[in-house]
């Protein structure tokens, strides 16, 4: 699960999918249907790209299904409320999705006492439609094969910096509010 019952999180996550009307008008595996897996991994870069210009470090992961995730993996266990307006502040950065294409936030939900919240699967885990495995991908956009040196050098972000790109563009989205 994303987050812990009492209300904290490690990572948060962007899922950058192909939308499931596509892939019943597409066979998976058509060129079609690769055209969307392109578009998603275009998107999945934008915001990556995003994170760059937010000081921050994310990796892309191919789910193994739909498309793509990208993870900010953080150096501490941060209260929810952060990534939620973290997620809110990256929505409105990337403006509108091409259509077919899907994007959705993990954490984005409030914890109901004695409910579990969202569950998204682990980074080399096997896809439970496709049987695909999960993998990310490297600066190329190649498959990460060196699994250890990868993990070995993963650089992690701090609540301290998420606070920042916090403040700057909630500031920036109150004074465009007031003009």
């Amino acid at each position: 699960y994303v987050q812990r019952s009492n209300g904290t999180v490690r990572y948060i996550v962007t899922d950058i999918d192909v939308s499931k009307k596509v892939l019943l008008q597409n066979e998976r595996g058509s060129v079609e249907y690769r055209a969307y897996l392109e578009k998603a991994l275009q998107k999945a870069n934008e915001v990556l790209e995003l994170y760059r210009e937010f000081g921050l470090t994310g990796y892309i992961e191919y789910s193994g299904g739909r498309g793509y995730h990208v993870w900010l993996i953080m150096t501490q266990w941060i209260p929810v409320r952060y990534a939620n307006m973290f997620c809110d502040v990256v929505e409105s950065r990337l403006g509108k999705t091409e259509e077919g294409i899907g994007i959705e936030f993990f954490p984005n939900t409030r914890l109901k006492p004695g409910k579990f919240g969202q569950a998204i699967k682990l980074p080399w885990g096997f896809h439970m439609r496709t049987g695909e495995r999960s993998y990310f991908l490297d600066d190329s956009g190649n498959r990460v094969t060196n699994v250890n040196l990868f993990l070995d050098s993963l650089a992690k972000n701090s609540l301290g910096a998420l606070k920042k790109v916090l403040a700057v563009n909630l500031k920036e989205n109150d004074n465009a509010g007031e003009k």
